[in-house]
Formats: C-alpha cells, sequence, structure tokens
C-alpha cells in the first residue's frame, strides 16, 4: 500500500502510486545527505525531495526493477542493490550496474555494508561477498 508518515499518533502523510511512488511494495527507506529520502520498491526506486517524486526503473537504466537496498557513498552517489540485476550506482543521473557478468558471485544483492577501507560487502542469495 505504499507508505504512511505518522507524527505521533497522526498520519501527515500517504505516497502511493497514485499520487507519485513508483511501486506500493516498500521494501526500504534511505534518508541521504540532501534531505531526500529515497524508497526502494519492486518497482524501481523512488527519491522524494520538497514533495515531489523522481522514478528510477528499468525505463531510465536499472538492471532489475525491484530494488532491496540503497546506500550512498562519501562522495554522494547512490547504489542499488537489486534482486536480479545486481549492484546499480547513479552518479551524475546516470545508472550503471555491476552484475555477475563483471565479477559479482551473485545477481541478488539484498543489503550493501561498506567498511572502514570503503570495501563493499553485500549479502545475497550465495551468501556474504
Amino acid at each position: 500500500g505504499g507508505v504512511i508518515v505518522f507524527d505521533r499518533h497522526q498520519i501527515i502523510a500517504r505516497y502511493n502510486k497514485q499520487n507519485g511512488l513508483v511501486g506500493d511494495t516498500v521494501s526500504y527507506i534511505y534518508e541521504s545527505r540532501d534531505g531526500a529520502i529515497w524508497l526502494a520498491t519492486r518497482s524501481g526506486v523512488s527519491r522524494l525531495q520538497n514533495g515531489t517524486f523522481t522514478n528510477y526503473t528499468t525505463e531510465t537504466g536499472l538492471s532489475n526493477q525491484y530494488v532491496r537496498d540503497i546506500y550512498e557513498d562519501r562522495d554522494g552517489v547512490m547504489w542499488f542493490g537489486t534482486y536480479g540485476g545486481g549492484l546499480n550506482r547513479l552518479k551524475n543521473g546516470v545508472i550503471s550496474s555491476i552484475t555477475a557478468k563483471d565479477g559479482l558471485s551473485d545477481d541478488v544483492v539484498s543489503r550493501i555494508l561498506v567498511d572502514d577501507h570503503d570495501n563493499f560487502w553485500m549479502l545475497g542469495n550465495q551468501g556474504v561477498y
């Protein structure tokens, strides 16, 4: 059903496909340093800032619509873990992907963690890599 935003006991906003969210099944929510809210869905990624959605799907370059995780690196580059399309990077408005064809152990990236040396650790169906 999308996302419902509460302020204590009161609903202050509802976001779904009808008002701009790319998909109603949300798997992850992330707030980037610029204050934008990023929502990972089974239909792509939505960025909400100042009441306006920007949506990213396979039509705009994602390798798979089912996004499971979102990470922002120290340079402000956004990374998306997908269920079947590997790891996607959004930099300067351009999406590129890294998949098993490029050396990933798996095309499923359910979680992204980065250590103190900027190494990416990812969880997929084949374990941690």
